[in-house]
């Protein structure tokens, strides 16, 4: 997979101390259902190959996006749905992460 990779690369380029805010979909999302209901292509699990504008968009698994960033200390972290009148389902979901890189920690 790529987010590994993704990930090491943003954590690398943090400076000591220097903090990380991530907000993505979870599987919980109903775009999510949607994908893997159509024939979009999943290249990945829970990584589609969507039409253009959007291209590729993956759908973290609980705790996935906690986990890739696991060198980080986490300041905070929640999983959650939120009302989204937009949505047909009136809801999407997703995951907040907000972290530290360590100040005296080697990573990488």
């Amino acid at each position: 997979t790529q987010l590994w990779p993704l990930a090491d690369r943003l954590t690398n380029a943090l400076v000591p101390g220097g903090i990380l805010l991530a907000e993505v979909f979870t599987t919980d999302d109903p775009g999510y259902t949607t994908l893997r209901q159509s024939n979009t292509l999943e290249i990945e699990p829970n990584t589609f190959e969507a039409p253009p504008p959007i291209g590729l968009i993956h759908y973290f698994a609980p705790g996935e996006l906690r986990r890739i960033f696991a060198l980080l200390d986490v300041l905070e972290y929640d999983e959650s749905r939120r009302a989204d009148p937009q949505s047909a389902d009136g809801f999407r979901a997703g995951a907040h992460l907000l972290a530290r890189r360590p100040q005296t920690t080697m990573i990488g």
